[in-house]
Parts: structure tokens; sequence; C-alpha cells
């Protein structure tokens, strides 16, 4: 207001002469007047780029401090899913002794042919392993489905970033700015990569998993295949000893036969010393008649000569 007043008072003709030394003293003190006002101006200016750029550093400062509490709790994540990994391979060297425990089992039960009792646990053991490994992979997909989520949470952090970078961008640190971005994106990208190389990782122990599954599967087959060819050879031997009994029994027929022919042949010869018995008697009778009727023809000769005398 003083100066519009003082403006007009110098711009009206008659004041201008009536006082032309006043005029410019009065001119000189609004033009100075006028630059401190410019000066108060720019100062005030200047104060607010200030507060503006301590509130954006200030932001920035949260910000970090935000993405390094995500980082943290990437950390500790990472650090769960090592002991869940070491709990995972305790576990599965607690199932390889159970499956050489199953084995000497299975070769014992084998030894005692309890081949049904040994089906039944090799078919336990196997649903046991599947589910094992359905576990597995359900604790697999939540875990992507975790670290989907922190993806996302950080994609949207970094899209606020972006968002709040840009408005920054037209003050004097939009270079520094973009550094800490470009560095940041560059941390992020690492730990991407430390994360699919963690997540090939797993694939390949589920995959050696597979495989020695598949391995274990085949010994229980070979298994399988050598008890059967075992089975098939005590069946061979089972009819080799039927063949041998019945040769047995045919040599014992033929030689009960070969007793009965001895045995008739000597009732056939006992027969023959009882027929030569009886013609000997037979001739020993007639021997005895021929004698007796020698004698009486003697005795009739002697009859007959004392009848002469």
């Amino acid at each position: 207001m003083v100066t519009c007043n003082l403006s007009s008072r110098l711009t009206d003709p008659e004041f201008q002469k009536a006082h032309p030394k006043q005029h410019a003293t009065q001119l000189y003190l609004v033009l100075v007047l006028e630059t401190q006002l410019y000066l108060v101006l720019v100062l005030e200016t200047q104060l607010y780029l200030v507060l503006v750029l301590e509130t954006q550093l200030y932001l920035v400062l949260v910000l970090e401090t935000q993405l390094y509490l995500v980082l943290v709790l990437e950390t500790q994540l990472y650090l769960v899913l090592v002991l869940e990994t070491q709990l995972y391979l305790v576990l599965v060297l607690e199932t390889q002794l159970y499956l050489v425990l199953v084995l000497e089992t299975q070769l014992y039960l084998v030894l005692v042919l309890e081949t049904q009792l040994y089906l039944v646990l090799v078919l336990e053991t196997q649903l046991y392993l599947v589910l094992v490994l359905e576990t597995q992979l359900y604790l697999v997909l939540v875990l992507e489905t975790q670290l989907y989520l922190v993806l996302v949470l950080e994609t949207q952090l970094y899209l606020v970033l972006v968002l709040e970078t840009q408005l920054y961008l037209v003050l004097v640190l939009e270079t520094q700015l973009y550094l800490v971005l470009v560095l940041e994106t560059q941390l992020y990208l690492v730990l991407v990569l430390e994360t699919q190389l963690y997540l090939v990782l797993v694939l390949e122990t589920q995959l050696y998993l597979v495989l020695v599954l598949e391995t274990q599967l085949y010994l229980v087959l070979v298994l399988e295949t050598q008890l059967y060819l075992v089975l098939v050879l005590e069946t061979q031997l089972y009819l080799v000893l039927v063949l041998e009994t019945q040769l047995y029994l045919v040599l014992v027929l033929e030689t009960q036969l070969y007793l009965v022919l001895v045995l008739e042949t000597q009732l056939y010869l006992v027969l023959v010393l009882e027929t030569q018995l009886y013609l000997v008697l037979v001739l020993e009778t007639q021997l005895y008649l021929v004698l007796v009727l020698e004698t009486q023809l003697y005795l009739v000769l002697v009859l007959e000569t004392h009848n002469c005398i």
C-alpha cells in the first residue's frame, strides 16, 4: 500500500513540479523498498524450496527404511527356507534309513517266505513316499505363493518409488536419486536371480528324489523278478523231485515184479521137484511091486521045485 501511495504521488505532475528533489528521493526510496521486497520474496521462495527438499529427503529416508525392512524380512524368509531345507534333508535321510530297514525286512521276509506281508509293507512305504512328495509339493506351492506376494509388494513399492522419483526429478538431486534407484534395481535383480537359482536347486533336489524313488521301484521290481525266478526254480525242483519219486516207484514196482517172477520161478521149480519126487515114488513103488512079483515067482519056483522033488 505504501508503494502504491508513493507511486501515485510520484506520478502526479503537480507534485513533481512542486517538489523536484523530494520526488527524486522518494523515487529512490521506492526503488530500494521494492528491491528489498523482491529480495524478501526470493528468500521466502528459497526457504520454501529448502522446506520442500527437506520433505522429499525425509520421504526418501522413510522409503529407504521401508525397503531395508523389506530386505530384512526377505533375509528372514530365506533363513526360514534354509532351515526348512535342512529339516527336509534330515527327513529325506530318515526316509532313506527307513527304506534300508524296509529292504532288510523284505529280505528277511523273503527268507521266511512271508511274501504277502512284504508286499503290504512295500505298498505302505510307497504310499508314504507319495504322501511325503505331495506334502513337499504343497509346501513348495505355498512358498511360491508367499514369494509371489512379496514380489507384488516389492513391485508396488517400486512403483511408488518410481512415482516419487518422477515428482522429485524436478529438483537438483535428480541424478543422485536416479543412481540410488539404479542401485536398488540392481540389488532387486540380484535378489530375484538368487531366488531363481534357489528354486532351480529345489527343483533339481525334487528331480533327484524322484530318480531315487524310481530306482527303488526298479530294485523292488528286480527283487520281485528274482523271487519269481526262485519260485520257478523251486517249482522245477519240485517237479524233478516228483519225477524222481515216480522213477523210484517204477523201480520199486519193477523190483517187486522181478521178485514175483523169481517167486513164480521158485514155485515152478518146487512144482518140478515135487513132480520128480512123485515120479521117483512111483518108480520105487513099481520097483517094489516088481520085487514082490519076483519074490512071488521065486516062491512059486521054490514050491514047484519042492513038488518036483
